[in-house]
């Protein structure tokens, strides 16, 4: 997923990102292990980084 690449490009703590986001730092150390995320949680990420849903999970 390439919100842990966003993540780390922009120096951000999984913390960091779970305050700006308003998930918890739990869902995004499952979501960066491997686990599915939520609509609703990959819908924060995208807002959170400024990209379309799409592009935040890589698709075309």
């Amino acid at each position: 997923m390439l919100a842990h690449t966003s993540r780390l490009q922009r120096g951000w703590s999984q913390e960091q990102l779970a305050e700006i986001s308003g998930r918890s730092e739990r869902t995004i150390q499952r979501i960066e292990n491997g686990r599915s995320a939520s609509r609703e949680a990959m819908k924060a990420f995208a807002a959170t980084f400024e990209v379309d849903l799409p592009q935040l999970v890589g698709d075309p």
